[in-house]
């Protein structure tokens, strides 16, 4: 939780009023009022995205869609991302990247992962049987690779990967910056990299379409051939479908995996795989705030809050309230034993949104999530070779890129 908000609910309360640039704001760290603003958002609440994520998401992203055409597209994410397609397919592709990923630190004796590229590791010579890791590297690779097999059914050997990969990264660092379009602003790269990946993902759907209509597309079950076969598609929303689905499938992961991994050194046998990831996502906190405006005048504890306003469902005040969590900055997985004495409850986190506009692929990150998490503690031990606690800029972030020494699992041993 920043600064700035645990600043002011220890001094207004859980809910109160602020001033943004351009915006009057009502901040709401209430867990039952952010549950009313995400549950009534397209009748009492309206999205209110600002400007920049905007800009970035594109027009038929379904977090800015309102009403029926909201309901059809997210309909499109749902239908795909079904329980068959997940325990199968889906389920062999996330086992097959994490063995990938895993499997590389064993042939080296020495690995470092440079956090200024986040995606090229350097192999050095050693006697040691140590691997050092950054989260920027090769948790990202993973979860990149992965989401572009199910997505455009893409090779992470194509020499194109790494290029699009760097695109996406840019495209991440404009959702925190000011929506400056001047040359050389973080916006401006932002918006040349997603118009690059634009270009890259129209020219995969046109080569798909006549694999298609020649009959030779052979049994690629990706999200880019089940949009095609929805005739009702223009060409334009499924490369923006396929480019909202890419970034979302890779950007929450690439963030998630080195929060579990940061949490759990030390006791990474210790806990239970759900358990563990519903603790991970309450003190990960990777999406700080929702904002909606609000539609009609409403009244909640005796506050009114006035049509016109934003309110910023603030995710993280909710997932660090005392009242909701035992000792809230404590990683306690067992929290979550059904048998616990612990008032944690699953809908109090609130990172996926909710009701009608829950985050369609809230499942598939849980299974990636499980699946890494899975083969790690199977095959390593870990501890961090320096400090360094993830930060909000505003976005999850490990400074140093979270780097650790990390070597085989001996049972004899640990």
């Amino acid at each position: 939780m920043s600064p700035f908000i645990e600043q002011r609910i220890s001094k207004y309360g859980k809910i109160f009023r602020s001033q943004l640039p351009g915006r009057r704001v009502i901040i709401s760290g209430d867990v039952e009022l952010n549950r009313i603003v995400l549950q009534n958002t397209g009748q009492k609440f309206k999205n209110d995205w600002p400007r920049n994520i905007a800009g970035l998401f594109g027009k038929y992203n379904i977090a800015l869609l309102e009403g029926e055409a909201h309901r059809v597209n997210r309909s499109l994410y749902v239908g795909f991302l079904n329980i068959e397609r997940m325990r199968g397919g889906l389920l062999r592709e996330v086992d097959r990247q994490a063995s990938l990923i895993l499997d590389s630190w064993k042939e080296n004796s020495l690995v470092y992962f440079k956090k200024e590229t986040r995606k090229i590791f350097r192999a050095c010579l050693s006697t040691k049987s140590v691997v050092f890791i950054s989260q920027a590297g090769q948790y990202l690779q993973f979860a990149f690779n992965t989401a572009l097999k199910f997505v455009m059914n893409c090779d992470a050997n194509n020499p194109e990967v790494d290029q699009l990969r760097g695109e996406y990264i840019n495209v991440s660092k404009g959702l925190g910056s000011l929506p400056l379009k001047f040359p050389g602003t973080t916006y401006r790269k932002a918006l040349q990299s997603r118009s690059n990946v634009l270009k890259y993902i129209n020219q995969k759907v046109k080569e798909r379409q006549q694999q298609i209509n020649e009959g030779c597309e052979g049994n690629a079950d990706d999200f880019m051939s089940f949009l095609l076969n929805k005739n009702a598609l223009s060409e334009e929303e499924i490369v923006e479908l396929l480019f909202g689905l890419l970034f979302v499938a890779h950007d929450t992961l690439s963030t998630v995996i080195p929060l579990a991994i940061y949490f759990l050194e030390g006791c990474q046998r210790a806990v239970d795989q759900l358990r563990v990831i519903n603790e991970t996502l309450r003190l990960g906190n990777f999406v700080n705030y929702i904002p909606r405006k609000v539609a009609k005048t409403i009244q909640f504890k005796g506050y009114d809050i006035p049509s016109g306003y934003t309110v910023l469902t603030a995710v993280a005040a909710v997932h660090m309230d005392p009242s909701l969590f035992d000792d809230p900055q404590c990683f306690n997985p067992w929290r979550w034993q059904i048998d616990s004495s612990s008032p944690a409850r699953i809908n109090n986190i609130m990172l996926f949104g909710g009701g009608q506009r829950l985050c369609p692929g809230m499942d598939l990150s849980k299974l990636e999530l499980s699946v890494f998490i899975h083969h790690l503690v199977l095959a390593y031990v870990w501890e961090t070779e320096e400090p360094d606690p993830p930060m909000a800029l505003p976005l999850i972030h490990f400074a140093r890129g979270l780097p650790m020494k990390i070597r085989p699992y001996n049972p004899s041993v640990v």
